[in-house]
């Protein structure tokens, strides 16, 4: 696994996997024969050159969101789950930034 996959990303619960966004992630020609291959009917054609990954209906969720609200093919995921920027991750970690500052400015001037 990654390190986003250990870090923020991988401790979310699989928020952006549960969501609308799941519902329309489009997958490459190569995509979309890998998933079905691994999953068959995962993903479907809504036009012309075009390929969703299928939300999952009964599970309520992206069909390789695991037991453990994990992505179980996180490395190998499609280019649209790799693109996708989560804004609640991406508020995280500019609160942790912002703090890291704040405490470097306090330590670098308790120490003159």
């Amino acid at each position: 696994m990654t390190g986003m996959m250990n870090g923020l990303c991988g401790q979310c619960g699989g928020w952006c996997c549960s969501s609308d966004f799941a519902l329309g992630v489009e997958v490459t020609a190569t995509e979309y024969m890998r998933l079905n291959g691994l999953i068959p009917g995962c993903v479907r054609n809504i036009g012309p050159g075009r390929n969703v990954l299928d939300f999952d209906r009964n599970k309520g969720s992206c069909p390789f969101l695991n037991m453990e609200k994990k992505c179980s093919i996180y490395d190998q995921r499609p280019e649209g789950c790799r693109e996708y920027l989560c804004s609640t991750l991406y508020e995280v970690l500019c609160e942790e930034t912002e703090e890291e500052t704040r405490q470097s400015s306090v330590l670098g001037q308790s120490g003159e």
